[in-house]
């Protein structure tokens, strides 16, 4: 069965859900700001959420955190212009699991959905 990810982004929205709904077997959501991602992940229950930490009405780190208050373990890819230390690791105390650096590769994207996917799942990182 198709895994469902919520692509929570407000300018790249229908490229990751062009490109996911192709190169995946994955059925794709998405939404284009903080309030409207935290309402679609209590509601969807998306197995992923890839979230953008530049989002109108709220930031993308405030919307993770609203998310982990009703839901701890959804597997959640922050997607940032930023690369400095401080806002890899505020990202990563907001809640967020993992994180991608803009400009990235697509495979890059893929390798990381896979891999949070499979953490989920409870497998092992070697095994498929």
């Amino acid at each position: 069965m198709a895994k469902t990810i919520l692509v929570v982004e407000d300018e790249l929205r229908e490229l990751f859900e062009v490109s996911l709904a192709m190169l995946g077997n994955y059925k794709v959501e998405s939404a284009e700001t903080g309030p409207e991602a935290v309402r679609k992940a209590q509601i969807l229950k998306p197995d992923i959420i890839i979230m953008d930490m530049r989002l109108p009405k709220m930031p993308g780190d405030e919307a993770i955190r609203h998310i982990r208050k009703f839901n701890k373990t959804v597997p959640i890819l922050a997607v940032t212009g930023f690369t400095d230390k401080y806002s890899r690791e505020a990202l990563l105390a907001a809640g967020a699991d993992d994180y991608l650096a803009k400009p990235f590769n697509v495979d890059i994207l893929l390798e990381k959905i896979a891999t949070l996917l499979r953490r989920a799942d409870g497998e092992t990182l070697g095994t498929r």
